[in-house]
């Protein structure tokens, strides 16, 4: 959580269907109106697809600093199909 209020950083949301979302956020105020959105208690704003993501379907998040976390999970996912 401290990655959040300090900066940006990934979130991976995980919802009720066991579906989840990659997206790039952070709680910090000041960075939040310097990219001219705004800071909701039931949304937070994805910077990387500029949309507002609602909490009501999320069970759990996971924080990361580094999108390359990520990546690898789908780059290990893709390649049992390539």
């Amino acid at each position: 959580m401290e990655l959040l209020k300090k900066g940006f950083a990934w979130v991976v949301l995980f919802f009720k269907d066991n579906s989840k979302r990659h997206i790039y956020t952070t709680l910090n105020k000041e960075l939040i109106l310097k990219e001219n959105a705004e800071l909701y208690k039931d949304r937070i704003y994805d910077f990387s697809k500029k949309q507002y993501i609602s909490f009501d379907k999320v069970v759990s998040v996971e924080i990361t600093a580094n999108k390359e976390e990520f990546d690898s999970e789908v780059d290990k996912y893709v390649g049992r199909f390539v």
